[in-house]
């Protein structure tokens, strides 16, 4: 995943593909379960929701987002490793 430089130093703070600022794309969270929302909540890094439904796609199982945010986190982990 190639994640978009963040255009402002809010943006810093969460993992988007085109770099926006999280409060734009929080709305996206209601179109996602209880479960995968509370996994968003509790990731090692902030996940643009939408990022993640336009990766894993709509309706699919929770189970499918959750393989998808743990393979970011491991990759957001792989790379801050990479970096030192």
């Amino acid at each position: 995943m190639r994640w978009a430089k963040p255009k402002t130093m809010d943006a810093e703070q969460v993992r988007c593909m085109l770099g926006d600022e999280g409060h734009v794309w929080i709305g996206w969270m209601d179109r996602l379960s209880p479960a995968v929302r509370e996994r968003l909540r509790n990731a090692s890094f902030n996940i643009c929701p939408a990022c993640l439904i336009m990766k894993v796609g709509r309706k699919h199982s929770d189970a499918d987002y959750f393989r998808c945010i743990e393979a970011w986190e491991e990759e957001e982990r792989n790379s801050i490793v990479e970096d030192k």
